[in-house]
């Protein structure tokens, strides 16, 4: 009820302030507008008049400053004006006019104002210094005194008045010489009060005797007048000049009102339409301000059910400096609070879900080790226990020497498991740091195949080594000596005796990396049984061998390809292995050097 009662009260408050608005407005316009309207042009156009005729006083303008001036007035006041003496000759007339310089030497001004209709094309036409022939009559009494142009010519393009026919040209004086200057008006309406003004000048002048009265005692006589031609009403306004106490030359003014009258019309039909759509526009209003009042409530209402359902995820964007804003900001900060409370109980239960399965992952890889390490110890510690009790017992003597080779031998490989072992470790625990250093790949390929000649010859193998001469690694020297040395020895046990191992350098072909960012590839390759396809992934494992059931036959401790790949990994290079047509490739890869680019063979 609380609701409806704010939208009611915003609705009839809103649309009384419009109604009210509307009809104040209204009434105004249609009873105080036109003649507030008319009395402001008229009191402007009065202090523009007087400043105007005050700078002509005081400044003393020489015929030049006259036309110019008053072209400026017509333009800005929408206000014809001439320069009369008090017996109605015109001393200067229309400033819309071509001043043209004839060939004599003097200066005549050819006033527009019959060429009304064709302004724009003479504007386009002639420009100063256009040499041009004008033809018309002198017209010795009235407001039109002077020279009348019917006609002008430049070159073959010519401009002709309504008042005569081309063959009336021949008739009239010319009047040829240079245009010096040239004053169009604003546009054509301009032309046409310039008729009025003579019709205005013809009906006032002579000038009655009030109105001279009026004018000698430097009083501005100011009148409403209609056009009888065209039915205009006009304000006309005629300031006197003075000079030596007399009056010496009038200036008239002639400004039309029918604007006013025809704007006023204009304004009463707007207001019948407005009127509809003022009843429309309250209607929207008063909607708009219950909305504006209400649509906070709802808003925050929203965000308060998506709470109760933990959702804080929602947020109001209600932005007041009144009480509604504050509550919104304050709920705004609880959903907020509340979303960070839940998100950082979520990652707390998943990190203690991740820290268990790793202690289970732990826990998993330490039995399994256990199990491992448990099963590589318990045959050497079994056959060195046997060969110890036979030695304790006296039994078979003239072995003895035997016994304790094999005890040795045993002892040895106890002592490797456990060295591998606890390299492992420390590969697996990241506590290795690496000592990189640039160095000659196959130079290293070529002391590890020394190191291993013993074992090559035990089996009749031979090695060839193919590919880059030169190549040049940025790498931990021991540890990449490590690799090669575990991945050989590996590829010598299993190949077949007689066979020949293939050792490859080259370069790693990427087309993503940039030539001084490539790897160089090393490839070796062994004649002999292939990998089952299903036991690939598991040959990088600790403990684990070809055969299943963990015989001795190959030897080794089963951690020299698991520490071969955690060094890999350091170096952050990759590796893989593959069986071949004829046994197994181990393949991976070392950072070249920047310092040098190797070329293949």
């Amino acid at each position: 009820m609380r609701k409806r009662g704010i939208t009611l009260r915003w609705f009839t408050l809103t649309s009384a302030l419009l109604v009210g608005f509307y009809i104040l407005l209204t009434a105004a316009q249609l009873f105080l507008f036109e003649g507030f309207y008319e009395k402001q042009k008229i009191n402007s156009l009065k202090n523009n008049f007087s400043n105007f005729t005050q700078q002509y006083v005081e400044e003393q303008w020489d015929e030049g400053r006259v036309y110019n001036e008053s072209a400026q007035f017509v333009k800005n006041n929408q206000t014809q004006v001439a320069f009369i003496k008090p017996n109605g000759d015109i001393i200067y007339k229309s400033p819309f006019r071509i001043d043209l310089q004839t060939e004599q030497g003097s200066m005549e001004r050819i006033p527009l104002f019959s060429f009304y209709n064709q302004i724009e094309v003479i504007k386009a036409k002639i420009k100063k210094g256009d040499y041009i022939t004008v033809r018309g009559d002198y017209i010795l009494e009235g407001y039109e005194k002077g020279f009348d142009p019917y006609h002008i010519q430049k070159n073959e393009t010519q401009f002709f008045t309504s008042y005569i026919d081309e063959s009336d040209v021949p008739l009239l004086h010319p009047i040829s010489g240079t245009v010096m200057n040239i004053e169009f008006p604003d546009d054509q309406t301009a032309t046409i009060r310039e008729g009025i003004l003579v019709d205005a000048v013809d009906h006032w002048f002579p000038l009655s005797e009030s109105s001279l009265a009026t004018l000698r005692q430097g009083e501005r006589v100011e009148a409403e007048w209609m056009d009888t031609w065209s039915g205009l009403r006009n304000v006309i306004l005629i300031e006197p000049v003075m000079k030596g106490g007399q009056l010496d030359t009038l200036i008239f003014a002639l400004s039309s009102l029918q604007e006013v009258g025809e704007l006023f019309n204009a304004l009463k039909l707007f207001y019948a339409y407005i009127g509809i759509g003022g009843m429309v526009l309250i209607v929207l209003l008063s909607l708009l301000f219950s909305k504006i009042v209400t649509q906070p409530i709802i808003e925050m209402n929203r965000v308060a059910l998506r709470m109760a359902k933990l959702d804080f995820t929602a947020v109001s964007h209600i932005e007041r400096n009144d009480e509604l804003g504050s509550l919104a900001a304050s709920l705004n900060s609880l959903s907020y609070n509340l979303q960070r409370s839940l998100n950082e109980l979520k990652l707390a239960n998943e990190q203690l879900v991740a820290d268990m399965e790793r202690k289970l992952q732990i826990e998993q890889l330490q039995k399994e080790f256990i199990a491992n390490a448990s099963h590589e110890l318990k045959t050497p510690l079994s056959i060195v226990k046997g060969f110890a009790e036979g030695l304790q017992d006296h039994v078979a003597e003239h072995k003895r020497a035997r016994y304790v080779e094999v005890i040795l031998d045993e002892t040895n490989r106890m002592e490797t498991l456990v060295h591998d072992m606890l390299e492992l470790a420390k590969l697996e625990s990241r506590s290795i740091r690496l000592n990189y250093s640039s160095f000659p790949l196959r130079e290293l390929v070529a002391n590890i195949v020394d190191k291993l000649m013993n074992h090559l010859q035990d089996k009749q193998l031979s090695i060839v080594v193919h590919g880059l001469e030169d190549a040049c690694v940025h790498a931990d020297r021991t540890r990449v000596e490590q690799v090669l040395m575990n991945v050989l020895v590996n590829a010598i046990r299993h190949a077949d005796t007689g066979s020949m191992l293939a050792i490859t350098l080259g370069v790693e072909e990427t087309h993503s990396q940039p030539e001084q960012d490539r790897s160089i590839r090393i490839a070796i390759e062994n004649k002999g049984d292939r990998i089952p396809h299903d036991q690939l992934e598991w040959i990088w494992d600790r403990f684990y061998r070809g055969d299943q059931s963990r015989n001795r036959k190959f030897g080794g401790t089963g951690l020299g390809l698991a520490i071969a790949k955690h060094i890999l990994e350091l170096h952050q290079s990759s590796y893989d292995v593959k069986n071949t047509e004829q046994g197994v490739a181990f393949y991976f890869t070392l950072k070249q050097s920047s310092n040098f680019f190797p070329s293949s063979l």
